[in-house]
């Protein structure tokens, strides 16, 4: 359709204009033109198939799970073949090089996510683990950090990242706080167990109920509020 439409243009042109040298001309900078815009619709229609994506995507994760540490590469490789900015799938490559020991080819995966996507967390938090690789760059590593909390101060993961970073320099009273910090996140926590107890209580299924009230009040038990909380629920549960 979009051949035929070029084309039509093309011989509307021709009719416009008398067979003269610099019309042969014009009509062979149309055809040029027709040519590519064909080209780039082509290419465009022939993108990768999302779906195709999902498949190999979800299997490369399969293999991650698994620990499949080649498998799982070669997975993740073929995404990335299909979408060269995938973030998911770079991420993944970089986790498996850094816990392999090379964060130089992890940073360079992280690296590539950050540049197509700049507000992506995940990568940011393992660029600081890169950062602060063998203790190379502390200083650098914390800037990201902050950097993180700064947009998302309840991030339990940069958190812990940076009370190590800080315990790492010898500074123990600035590892202290972040620690302290990045246990405020433990509320929310007990809170989700409470009503996953709840859910399940709900559904007669009493002995998952039970295991998520357990798993609540060891959270809770040094907070008078959630242990309030947790004493209404048991109410409602058993």
């Amino acid at each position: 359709m979009i051949y035929a439409a070029s084309r039509s243009l093309v011989m509307k042109s021709q009719q416009m204009h008398p067979q003269t040298k610099n019309s042969r001309r014009v009509h062979r900078a149309q055809r040029i033109v027709g040519l590519c815009w064909l080209l780039g619709a082509t290419l465009l229609a022939c993108g990768p198939d999302p779906a195709e994506v999902t498949r190999k995507y979800s299997e490369a994760q399969r293999l991650y799970a698994k620990g499949d540490r080649d498998a799982a590469t070669g997975a993740l490789n073929a995404v990335l073949e299909l979408v060269p900015d995938h973030a998911g799938a770079h991420i993944m490559l970089g986790k498996l090089d850094y816990l392999a020991g090379d964060a130089k080819a992890a940073g360079e995966h992280f690296a590539a996510v950050q540049d197509a996507h700049p507000e992506n967390v995940d990568s940011q938090l393992w660029m600081a683990r890169v950062r602060s690789h063998k203790d190379q760059d502390l200083p650098g590593a914390l800037a990201m950090l902050d950097a993180v909390l700064a947009v998302d101060g309840g991030n339990p993961e940069a958190w812990y990242l940076k009370g190590n970073l800080h315990e790492r320099r010898g500074d123990l009273q600035e590892a202290m706080a972040a620690y302290r910090y990045g246990l405020e996140s433990r509320k929310f926590l007990a809170r989700m167990y409470l009503r996953l107890a709840t859910i399940y209580a709900r559904a007669e299924l009493k002995t998952e109920a039970r295991r998520y009230l357990e798993d609540a009040a060891v959270l809770a038990r040094d907070d008078a509020y959630l242990r309030a909380e947790l004493e209404a629920v048991k109410q409602e549960v058993l």
